[in-house]
């Protein structure tokens, strides 16, 4: 004789035969980035060590240093008015900015 499990535990049995299906079908197959080459040389940095007090001046005359930044993640940008693909990306920073700014982040172009 067969025994019928409850509406129930059937329905739950379903979706957990479903959630295997899925979680086997979308599994990650692609191998591991490699590690030879130029990869083969990296390595992990340590903890960093605290930036220099260093004074910077800002177009308008005014000055800042370093520190008015701690407690926040600073995207520092090196760039030069030479540079052509650096003065390419200035917008695409100052959209950045203006989506992400505030008191927990500031995008920081140097020139």
């Amino acid at each position: 004789m067969v025994k019928f499990l409850r509406p129930a535990a059937a329905a739950l049995a379903a979706v957990l035969v479903i959630w295997a299906a899925v979680a086997f079908l979308a599994r990650d197959e692609r191998p591991a980035p490699p590690l030879g080459g130029a990869m083969g040389n990296f390595t992990v940095a340590g903890a960093g060590s605290p930036a220099p007090q260093t004074t910077l001046g800002a177009k308008d005359g005014t000055t800042t240093t370093l520190a008015a930044f701690r407690g926040r993640v600073v995207l520092v940008n090196f760039w030069a008015t030479w540079c052509a693909p650096c003065i390419k990306e200035l917008p695409s920073l100052a959209r950045l900015q203006a989506q992400l700014g505030g008191a927990g982040f500031t995008v920081l172009a140097l020139s």
